[in-house]
């Protein structure tokens, strides 16, 4: 009997044992997060989108130029030509014969007779240069390209020249020389404004620049007018020169919590993977696409391909495809860091495919020390990385609860709170894979074990003390004994 109870409580204290090991051992391993998906280019795509804008800058450009008139000494000069050929018989002493003469001499050379008439026109030209840029810090610091957003005076005044229309400015020379008095036939009209237009080229000055520049966030941005009403203002901290420099700049976004990308520390090796995220859009400085417009975020894959040596830095080339819009994005490799900045393409010669170039991340350094904000990814972007792989595995409570987090976090984040719908729906129709959480019963299954192993340990004991013989009163008896007979003690008899 005594050997059957002492097997139970034995048997019990093992059961009990291997309970609570295997309640525990399902709880941390169904409540762990899941393994995440490896890192394809569209999952880093995906996970890099939060930190990825769209960066437009609207320029009024003031220019200033001296109005076109006749030169001093150019009436004398005029009658002169005309009286010599007046003497050589070339030229009969009639109104309209004369006439004709003058805008002939006119037309053969403009800039005996005009120039700068010393008083100053002045005019204004707005543009608007559009390109990507990405945070990398939580704190609303963003990297761009120097070129989307503080262009040089040389490349502007480059785009005033350029947005020049030459029918309208025919019109002002003809009345121009009307004022004078002058009618000149359709070519020799042509003559003239070719001579204004060289003229104009010389002369124009670009006074100053008024700059505002907005960003938007979104898997579609709707620029123009509509992103200055509810986009994001930004304001250029420090930029390094435009190319042949290295093209960067720093801007800061009054914006806190907002997921930020992480750069890689070292320049990337030929043939690595290259992926290009930007807001592709032919529209910088007056190109012909409309200003108002849904410009989509895209991703283009491909590989570093070699280097080409710059002024002072190296810039990297890419056949992942990079165009207008792209500037100043981010170009990520395969663990979805920052390893470059999209910035220009460039063909060797005439025909041949252009190629995409980037400045690589370790040229970043100069304009991130003058803007004093030194590169933190935060944990945004970590935590959506997270999120994105429970929702990989159909686990939507766990995708539901950091999307949540992350859209409670960062309130300029349009993703989270999409992918955060999304989640809510798939547990709505049944698709929710989560495992129950047993991390929750650990305490009662702890302390049922326990009760039990101290009722095994009891039960143990009772037995153990119940077979102990009660030596103390037989060795009292035959000490009583011994000494009546006046004997030795005898030594204690073990119970059988």
């Amino acid at each position: 009997m005594n050997r059957a109870l002492r097997f139970t409580a034995v048997a019990l204290l093992g059961l009990l044992a291997l309970l609570d090991a295997a309640v525990t051992g399902a709880a941390f391993v169904l409540d762990r997060a899941p393994a995440p998906a490896p890192l394809s280019a569209q999952r880093v795509f995906e996970a890099s989108r939060p930190a990825i804008a769209l960066v437009q800058t609207d320029l009024a450009i003031h220019t200033s130029i001296q109005r076109l008139g006749w030169k001093p000494g150019a009436d004398n000069l005029l009658i002169a030509r005309l009286q010599a050929l007046v003497d050589q018989g070339q030229l009969a002493r009639t109104r309209s014969a004369v006439d004709a003469a003058a805008a002939q001499l006119i037309a053969d050379d403009p800039g005996a007779y005009l120039g700068p008439s010393g008083v100053a026109d002045s005019g204004e030209l707005d543009e608007t240069a559009s390109g990507t840029g990405f945070f990398y810090r939580e704190d609303g610091y963003l990297l761009t390209a120097t070129h989307v957003v503080a262009p040089t005076t040389a490349e502007l005044r480059s785009q005033v020249l350029d947005s020049l229309d030459y029918d309208l400015e025919r019109r002002y020379v003809d009345a121009q020389l009307n004022n004078a008095g002058f009618s000149l036939s359709a070519a020799q009209l042509d003559r003239v404004t070719d001579w204004y237009l060289n003229y104009f080229k010389t002369n124009l000055r670009v006074a100053s620049v008024d700059t505002r520049i907005h960003v938007g966030i979104g898997a579609s941005v709707q620029a123009g007018d509509r992103l200055v009403t509810s986009g994001m203002r930004a304001a250029v901290i420090a930029h390094d020169p435009t190319l042949p420099q290295t093209d960067v700049a720093v801007l800061r976004v009054d914006v806190n919590h907002v997921p930020a990308l992480a750069i890689a520390p070292a320049e990337p090796k030929i043939g690595s993977a290259a992926y290009a995220v930007g807001y592709p859009r032919d529209f910088f400085l007056g190109q012909d696409t409309q200003r108002e417009a849904d410009v989509k975020l895209t991703l283009t894959t491909g590989h570093v391909v070699h280097r080409m040596p710059m002024q002072s830095w190296t810039a990297y080339a890419t056949d992942a495809a990079i165009t207008h819009g792209n500037s100043g994005g981010p170009v990520l490799d395969a663990q979805g860091r920052v390893i470059g900045i999209a910035s220009f393409n460039y063909s060797a010669a005439d025909g041949a495919p252009a190629e995409h170039f980037f400045v690589p991340s370790t040229a970043f350094a100069s304009a991130l020390a003058a803007a004093g904000a030194r590169p933190d990814p935060g944990k945004l972007t970590a935590a959506y990385y997270q999120a994105l792989a429970a929702q990989d595995q159909a686990h939507y409570r766990v995708a539901l609860a950091g999307f949540s987090q992350l859209a409670a976090a960062s309130t300029a984040d349009p993703y989270a709170k999409d992918d955060q719908a999304a989640a809510q729906a798939a547990i709505l129709a049944g698709r929710d894979r989560t495992a129950p959480d047993l991390m929750s019963y650990l305490p009662a299954a702890g302390a049922s074990a326990g009760a039990g192993a101290l009722l095994a340990i009891g039960l143990w004991v009772a037995l153990t003390l119940r077979r102990r013989p009660r030596l103390a009163p037989v060795q009292a008896a035959h000490e009583a004994e011994a000494r009546s007979a006046d004997l030795p003690a005898l030594a204690p008899t073990p119970a059988s």
